[in-house]
């Protein structure tokens, strides 16, 4: 079988492991510390993961998108799921059961590799965000989200886009910071045409010099 490089790849293989469930914005998908029973491979919407503290404390952990797996991880180490799962949007998932996975895993000798590479991917990208922490000013942690949350522009492969507009407050949890700052370093990157709030997005004109300004 060939290698899983598309969305539809992934669907072709598995759907018939799993079954497809809907889930509406706000509601919860897998809880902290439960025994993870299904893997979810998104077909369409965003999760967002929390972990909370034993004195209530949230944080924002990692977002999931279409064609991403959650679940996975424990499915490795044996351990219960280490945050909740809520969707963001209006989402559709579909559940594949933990024997049926590891069924398919053992049978085609391409998914082992497609999942190594999905969790390197996402410890990569946790890595980063845990470097940023320390290593950035506010305003430099704020550059670096933009940059993660953008993607290119088909008719303008030199500019990227972010769609829909992040809401402030949320980009503020997932950086650690305020709000405030939030919205004044996006106001001074508008001022010097680095990127512009158009409606529904935010278009990046200039993203070497936001890679730039992330320090």
């Amino acid at each position: 079988m060939g290698k899983f490089n598309t969305h539809e790849n992934w669907l072709d293989v598995l759907a018939s492991y799993g079954k497809k469930k809907k889930f509406p914005k706000g509601t919860s998908v897998f809880f902290q510390d439960d025994e993870v029973k299904n893997i979810a491979l998104i077909i369409s919407g965003r999760l967002d993961a929390w972990v909370h503290s034993e004195s209530g404390l949230k944080t924002w952990v990692d977002s999931f998108r279409p064609t991403e797996f959650v679940g996975h991880v424990s499915l490795f180490t044996q351990s219960p799921i280490q945050y909740d799962v809520a969707a963001t949007s209006d989402t559709v998932l579909l559940f594949i059961p933990v024997d049926k996975i590891e069924a398919v895993l053992r049978n085609n000798i391409n998914l082992p590799q497609e999942f190594s590479q999905d969790l390197a991917t996402r410890l990569e990208v946790m890595t980063n965000r845990l470097i940023e922490t320390v290593a950035l000013s506010a305003k430099g942690r704020v550059c670096a989200e933009l940059m993660r949350l953008s993607e290119p522009i088909g008719i303008a492969p030199d500019k990227l886009i972010i769609r829909p507009l992040p809401v402030f407050v949320d980009l503020a949890v997932r950086i650690n910071s305020t709000r405030e700052t939030v919205s004044r370093t996006v106001n001074k990157l508008q001022k010097k045409g680095v990127l512009s709030r158009e409606p529904g997005s935010i278009v990046i004109h200039e993203p070497d010099a936001l890679r730039k300004l992330m320090q």
